[in-house]
């Protein structure tokens, strides 16, 4: 049973644990983009008084009193709990609450209403493991705000129209707990803590997101990698908040880069999950510095990690419990290296029995081709280059597409093969795409940029194309049905929308030694279909291509 606290005790906590008083002595922040693209939500600046300045801790001498006792641990096996299917009525006034979003902007950049709202009832919160992302299918329900959500610095009662930061920072009151024993531990290692945002509600969040895209000139496209769209924040969720330090804060605008791996930001890395809070943005595995991975290699650019859809957050937490966080940070440290390593989103998904690494983002008309949709009309920003979800959230049954014809030929040491394949609209695939196999790597294990391996394994219907040399041994290369839309993904293993239509692929790989024959098949579900035998060609002597 989880803690509750009297409104009195809950003062007294955090009270004691630094959470009383405001610093005035800090210069307005001017939360502006990043040199490159901010992380996630988190970035993003508040739609009420921007230029304030959060709370900070009260002085040094505060005496530590909170009660000793740990809120209980949640259930690792969360429950995706829905709201009821919301009638005609209901869903035009929540479409209302962020209706500039869906309609078209002067780029044909827009959410289908069916995304915005979607009829078979958004996600709610309530549970401390509830899977958040960028995807239709995981959104947060526009009505559903935290009922128990308190003032961080005197822990009075909130609702989602109080808690504007950063006028009023609020967290759940699990959450506002634990958040005072870890800013008390990070205090009591010599950084004084500074809140950039705790709650948001979904209007709120709305109102970040077009504050990027338009108001800032960062461009939808380019704000849907550093805020999250309304229904996909964190933050709705009131267990998350942005923790800078009073020094990096004096410094500038709090949402520049370089935080990682300053002292304070190390110590979050270090020990926030001892408190509870868990840093879901880390940096991209194969961006990482060897020699120092609070930040990215010299000369790379840090994309949008994947496995996230969001670039690194450092100062973004979220409470997930003592005992879940312990087991998260477990997990991670174990998997380091092995270029497996999960973030939340993974770990979560694996504990819920949910299928591949992530779900593809909602179409908004920026990333067609790798994006997925409620909206079966073919009306949408993406049209029909989308991944079509079922009412239920789940896939829609794959079309089957056709293997009309296919080539070989052996060059430079390595098998280049050419494949024709037809796709109707609705065929479903999966990475990698475009994935160059070297010697002795397969679809089960090969090296990307960066040098970290990764593997593909088959996703339940999933139409790839298979290539073994001819004979009874194993498919050891599949590929994805995909163009170039979609290389992005290749670190995770996801489903993706078939190129549609009639069109050569071409594919290599390296066998230990020269096929004369090799076979190629569609494969879904463990099984070749439609398989052609097909003679190795030789280049002559000499011959480049």
């Amino acid at each position: 049973m989880a803690l509750r606290w009297t409104g009195a005790a809950l003062v007294g906590a955090l009270a004691g644990l630094g959470l009383a008083l405001w610093d005035q002595r800090l210069p307005a922040q001017h939360p502006t983009p990043r040199t490159v693209v901010a992380a996630s939500d988190a970035a993003a600046p508040s739609p009420v008084a921007l230029d304030a300045a959060g709370p900070s801790p009260a002085p040094d001498s505060a005496v530590v009193n909170a009660p000793a006792a740990q809120p209980a641990a949640p259930s690792a096996q969360a429950t995706v709990v829905r709201a009821a299917d919301p009638s005609e009525e209901v869903r035009a006034a929540r479409l209302r609450v962020c209706a500039s979003l869906s309609r078209p902007d002067g780029q044909r950049r827009w959410i289908s209403p069916e995304d915005l709202v979607p009829r078979l009832g958004a996600v709610r919160g309530d549970d401390l493991l509830v899977l958040v992302n960028r995807s239709p299918r995981f959104a947060l329900d526009p009505a559903w705000t935290p009922t128990d959500l308190v003032d961080l610095r005197d822990g009075s009662p909130g609702d989602s129209q109080s808690c504007l930061p950063p006028g009023r920072q609020c967290l759940r009151r699990e959450a506002a707990v634990a958040f005072g024993r870890l800013t008390a531990a990070l205090r009591s290692a010599g950084h004084r803590p500074y809140i950039h945002s705790a709650y948001r509600s979904y209007a709120a969040q709305c109102g970040v997101f077009r504050q990027w895209a338009y108001d800032r000139g960062q461009g939808f496209c380019e704000a849907t990698h550093g805020s999250a769209l309304a229904g996909h924040s964190q933050h709705q969720l009131g267990t998350t908040v942005d923790l800078f330090t009073v020094a990096w804060a004096e410094g500038g605008t709090v949402m520049r880069n370089g935080f990682a791996c300053t002292a304070g930001g190390r110590w979050l890395a270090e020990h926030a999950w001892e408190h509870g809070f868990v840093l879901p943005y880390p940096l991209a595995v194969d961006a990482r510095d060897p020699s120092r991975p609070c930040r990215p290699r010299a000369g790379v650019s840090v994309p949008s990690d994947p496995r996230t859809g969001y670039q690194d957050e450092p100062w973004h937490l979220r409470y997930v419990g003592v005992e879940a966080a312990s087991r998260f940070h477990a997990h991670a440290l174990a998997m380091e290296g092995t270029g497996r390593e999960p973030t939340l989103e993974q770990w979560l998904r694996e504990a819920q029995g949910v299928v591949g690494d992530v779900d593809l983002p909602t179409c908004d008309g920026c990333a067609c081709g790798q994006c997925s949709t409620f909206d079966a009309t073919a009306q949408g920003p993406c049209g029909a280059d989308a991944l079509v979800l079922s009412r239920d959230g789940s896939l829609r049954p794959s079309a089957t597409p056709q293997l009309l014809s296919a080539s070989a030929r052996w060059t430079g040491g390595s098998l280049r093969v050419t494949a024709t394949v037809h796709a109707p609209p609705g065929v479903v695939t999966q990475t990698p795409v475009g994935q160059a196999f070297a010697r002795g790597e397969t679809f089960e294990a090969a090296r990307l940029e960066g040098g970290l391996a990764h593997g593909w394994p088959d996703l339940p219907g999933a139409w790839r194309l298979a290539v073994r040399p001819a004979g009874d041994g194993p498919w050891s290369w599949r590929w994805g049905l995909r163009s170039a839309a979609g290389a992005s993904l290749q670190p995770v293993t996801a489903y993706l929308p078939a190129t549609r239509g009639s069109q050569p692929v071409t594919l290599r790989c390296t066998p230990d030694v020269r096929p004369a024959e090799i076979e190629v098949a569609l494969w879904r579900d463990g099984q070749p279909e439609g398989t052609l035998r097909v003679p190795v060609a030789l280049d002559p002597p000499g011959a480049t291509r």
